[in-house]
């Protein structure tokens, strides 16, 4: 990341006061272009899934199959716009359907149960973590391990 600090003038003092709007808005521009550098970078780093990947592997993987099955059973669900089938069977197709519908329904609010125990904490931290003064909270928070004073 760039130095955050203002550009220094290393010229001549300005003399009159379009050298010096001038050099301000310099410095105005320089400033602004750092600031938003470091605000892309900052989103940056906390849309990174890397970290929590990494930490929480079997969290990752169910997230990762719960997307798929609600992607598959979106691309597959269906629709009940084919009515080329006889009568006779469209009592079955009726029952099939509802059942199809029920138990799509209760798996994905099943996942979605899931999803939200396994983000919450998670995104909690990030949270926490972008908050000013989190790091003199996160110091107090964090216990400290007890004194191991037994040897074999």
């Amino acid at each position: 990341m760039k130095n955050l600090a203002p550009i220094s003038w290393n010229g001549p003092r300005p003399q009159t006061e379009i050298e010096l709007l001038s050099l301000q808005e310099q410095q105005a521009k320089a400033a602004l272009k750092n600031t938003f550098e470091a605000g892309v970078q900052q989103l940056k780093d906390w849309v990174d899934l890397r970290p929590m990947i990494q930490e929480h592997p079997w969290k990752s993987s169910g997230a990762a199959a719960l997307v798929g099955f609600v992607v598959a059973v979106t691309a597959t669900a269906p629709s009940g716009e084919t009515k080329s089938a006889p009568e006779n069977t469209a009592a079955g197709a009726g029952e099939a359907a509802s059942t199809w519908s029920s138990l799509t329904s209760l798996l994905l609010s099943t996942g979605t149960e899931a999803l939200k125990s396994a983000v919450t904490p998670w995104l909690a931290q990030k949270i926490q973590d972008v908050l000013p003064g989190s790091e003199k909270a996160t110091d107090k928070a964090a216990p400290t391990p007890p004194a191991d004073d037994s040897k074999s």
